[in-house]
């Protein structure tokens, strides 16, 4: 691989050998940012207690629990119709660009409604908006039009994709279905309230947890339908294969200086 690169290097004349280089430099940058946020963020998942929800610290926490919907709640997925405590649903079109054809993207629709977590000392409620979701289903179906959203339709239209002029449409659905074990680790806070303050001062107080996107863009707001354990193994090898592609661009641009400077 060496003498290709310093072959390629040679041939690259002074403003083409800096663009490279500034590519590069650019790509190295960007791949330390990522190891260094994606390192955080694992340490913060290994580290991080699990918390009961009745007992849960105001702040940063890690809860684990069943997924439910709020009383009088009904989630459904808009393209499979499916109970869920939440969605993503995308469509996008093959269009013809120029010589080549590429997949445009044309909707999103992504669920922000509420939903409960339980464990076995209370209910928390979980503000999905903005947080970083690993569903436990993911599908990817092909169609004829738009109206081939509905998954049912995927039995005649599933590789229409791989056919010439088949498979105009591509749809992609992300889940987490009602009672999926859930990994979260959010901002919690718990809010204290009388109902009808202004009639009876001698009613109970309410308590009511929620757990949502901290302030701070920093922490992280993970939603997973997948058990801590394989997020962990998850982030390892991204970890290690951002480590890898960085050290060997780092060693393509060595190489690549060390020809020009000689």
């Amino acid at each position: 691989m060496d003498s290709w690169i310093q072959a390629y290097v040679r041939n690259l004349g002074p403003g083409e050998f800096q663009l490279h280089a500034l590519i590069l430099l650019l790509a190295l940058a960007f791949l330390l940012y990522r190891i260094v946020r994606n390192h955080r963020q694992f340490r913060l998942v290994d580290d991080t207690p699990t918390s009961r929800i009745a007992s849960a610290a105001q702040g940063q926490v890690e809860l684990k629990g069943l997924g439910e919907w709020m009383p009088g709640s009904q989630i459904h997925s808009p393209f499979s119709q499916q109970r869920c405590l939440w969605y993503q649903c995308t469509m996008e079109q093959r269009r013809q660009l120029n010589d080549d054809r590429a997949w445009i993207h044309v909707s999103t629709q992504t669920s922000d409604e509420l939903f409960h977590l339980q464990d076995d000392s209370g209910v928390c409620v979980i503000d999905p908006t903005g947080a970083q979701v690993i569903p436990s289903v993911h599908r990817e179906w092909y169609g004829r039009n738009a109206n081939d959203r509905a998954y049912a339709s995927r039995g005649k239209h599933r590789w229409a994709g791989w056919i010439p002029g088949g498979g105009r449409y591509r749809f992609n659905e992300r889940l987490i279905g009602v009672a999926d074990p859930i990994y979260a680790l959010g901002f919690f806070e718990t809010r204290y309230f009388t109902p009808d303050e202004a009639n009876d001062t001698g009613a109970p107080q309410q308590v009511h947890h929620l757990l949502r996107k901290p302030s701070d863009s920093r922490e992280p707001f993970i939603l997973s339908a997948q058990p801590e354990g394989r997020l962990l193994q998850k982030n390892r090898w991204i970890i290690t294969i951002q480590i890898a592609l960085f050290f060997l661009l780092l060693y393509v641009l060595l190489i690549a200086f060390n020809v020009r400077t000689w």
